[in-house]
């Protein structure tokens, strides 16, 4: 499945840009913030698995 990250990342994105239209800014702060938080912990993972697999 590619693409799944980018289509909800674009998602995400259209999610926080009605939050802060809507004037919920601290909302689409947070939001934002934690989506990059969990992108970069799944990144990290994600390597993790591929170096793993590769050295079997």
């Amino acid at each position: 499945m590619q693409g799944l990250t980018t289509g909800a990342g674009m998602w995400l994105a259209g999610a926080v840009g009605v939050a802060c239209a809507l004037g919920y800014y601290t909302v689409g702060l947070a939001v934002s913030l934690f989506a990059i938080l969990v992108l970069a912990v799944l990144r990290r993972f994600s390597h993790d698995v591929v170096s793993d697999n590769d050295e079997k």
